[in-house]
C-alpha cells in the first residue's frame, strides 16, 4: 500500500443486502488525490484480469457522495 493511503475492508454496505442481492464495499482512503488516482490506475487493470463468477459485479466509485 503506498504511503498515505488507507484501505478500509471488505465489508458489508449500510445495506448489506438489497434486491435479493448481497452488496459490500471496499474504501481505500487519502488525504491526497494525486496518489489515490495513481494507485486507482496501477489497480484498475489487475481487478478487471481478475476472474470471477459471471453473477459478480463491482464498480469503482470516487469520491462517493453516499456509501450506500
Amino acid at each position: 500500500m503506498p504511503r498515505g493511503l488507507k484501505l478500509l475492508g471488505p465489508a458489508p454496505a449500510a445495506m448489506a443486502k438489497r434486491a435479493g442481492r448481497y452488496h459490500a464495499q471496499l474504501l481505500l482512503e487519502a488525504r491526497e488525490r494525486a496518489p489515490l488516482h495513481r494507485t486507482l490506475t496501477e489497480w484498475l487493470p489487475d481487478v478487471e484480469g481478475i476472474k470471477s463468477p459471471r453473477d459478480l459485479r463491482w464498480s469503482l466509485d470516487v469520491d462517493p457522495l453516499d456509501l450506500f
